[in-house]
């Protein structure tokens, strides 16, 4: 028995986690086209069709090929039970498709806008390729650099591979879409653990403001039902404030996790949408 190389369960966890948010954002999508009319409901109808794209690419795509299992054994890799021979390799397919036609920014501390293959293009960008036939090459899959290495192959051999895993940037490296290979690993489990120290920020602060705006809620529903039955009562804000601080407070400790780890707006991005294994950098993003 050789070595097992399958995917990591907090990956095929991730994925479901967006498969279920984003599924959850494209049905209020569609409930505001129903609702809405004429230029509001185009753009709801938009906004659904590219997150349909976006979860397809990104949540159902790693889900389909979550059982994929591949074992290095002395003969060559057997995938998915299927033996494919050390000595039929013929080295790395990709990119394929134009996966850079409009990211490549040369002055920017972003120089690629895109992360990934647009959720247009079919297949995979690179192939593994047999004298008989060919495999996608899942880079998102733990140890796909040591399937290479196995073959007799490594990645920085492959001027395409190496171009794109060198400039791909962002949160697709911390949330199992794009694995780093083996010589990475050290800092960017280091990275895992501060993206989701930085997600538990947002968490917190989301659910503070969710908090304060269901106390408000309820304690408005109270005195509208005691107004109805005859009481006269007299405005007073004071059980409103503490209410109104605790949701402020949510507003700030999101906003603030926001902009200091994502900050996806013009100028300096935050650290996780510049961040690359491969690369050396600072807190921001900016190569140190």
């Amino acid at each position: 028995m050789g070595e097992r190389l399958t995917y990591q369960p907090w990956q095929l966890r991730a994925a479901r986690s967006r498969l279920l948010g984003g599924g959850l954002a494209i049905l209020l999508l569609l409930w505001l086209a129903l609702a809405g009319g004429g230029f509001l409901s185009l753009l709801a109808l938009g906004g659904a069709a590219l997150g349909g794209l976006y979860l397809l690419r990104t949540a159902w795509e790693p889900l389909r090929r979550g059982n994929l299992v591949v074992e290095l054994v002395a003969e060559g890799a057997r995938v998915n039970g299927v033996l494919y021979p050390k000595e039929a390799f013929q080295g790395v397919e990709g990119p394929r498709g134009s996966w850079t036609w409009l990211e490549k920014r040369p002055n920017s501390l972003q120089p690629y806008k895109l992360h990934l293959a647009p959720p247009w293009q079919k297949g995979p960008l690179f192939r593994l390729r047999f004298r008989e036939a060919s495999l996608p090459l899942p880079l998102d899959l733990p140890g796909w650099d040591r399937i290479l290495r196995h073959l007799g192959l490594s990645w920085r051999d492959h001027p395409g591979l190496v171009r794109y895993l060198m400039s791909a940037t962002g949160p697709a490296w911390l949330n199992g879409l794009l694995y780093p290979p083996e010589e990475a690993l050290p800092g960017w489990e280091a990275a895992r653990r501060r993206y989701r120290a930085a997600w538990a920020w947002l968490w917190l602060g989301l659910a503070l403001v969710g908090a304060s705006f269901l106390a408000v809620d309820y304690q408005a529903r109270g005195l509208q039902s005691r107004l109805r039955e005859g009481e006269s009562l007299a405005l007073d804000p004071q059980p409103f404030v503490p209410l109104f601080a605790l949701g402020l407070l949510g507003l700030l400790l999101a906003a603030g996790a926001f902009l200091r780890h994502f900050n996806l707006g013009r100028g300096r991005p935050g650290w996780v949408v510049a961040y690359n294994p491969l690369q050396t950098r600072g807190d921001h993003g900016k190569p140190s």
